[in-house]
């Protein structure tokens, strides 16, 4: 991803968390039928999702120092969040639990990214010290 990409991926997924939560305050409970597990489930993704925007907008941060870790990264987070997040909403929202199979690869994509920029910083301290 590029570094625009990367803030506007981090753009929009804090403006989808914000909203997340402000129905989760003030809207979730007016559907008839919610459970606490789909209030919490719904509540996580809500962390998930405002969490890791302000991660991608971090990563757009250090793109210049960085590149190829930065591009991976947000393309891992991004994808991580859709595939974690969307499914406890949709859970959180139905009831449903159809899709909750596709929040484990979600979760290992986030992993996957943390451990990207982890190894990218880790690189790039063993370069500067061989200097």
């Amino acid at each position: 991803m590029t570094k625009s990409a990367l803030i506007f991926a981090g753009g929009v997924l804090g403006a989808v968390g914000i909203a997340a939560r402000a129905f989760e305050a003030h809207g979730i409970t007016m559907l008839a039928d919610i459970t606490q597990p789909q209030l919490t489930d719904f509540a996580a993704a809500t962390e998930i999702v405002l969490i890791h925007a302000l991660a991608i907008l971090a990563v757009a941060g250090i793109a210049d120092y960085v590149p190829r870790a930065a591009r991976y990264c947000g393309i891992l987070f991004t994808l991580g969040v859709i595939l974690f997040a969307a499914p406890l909403f949709h859970y959180g929202l139905t009831g449903t639990r159809s899709a909750m199979m596709l929040t484990p690869v979600g979760g290992v994509s986030l992993i996957a990214g943390w451990l990207v920029v982890a190894v990218g910083g880790a690189l790039r301290l063993i370069r500067k010290s061989a200097l």
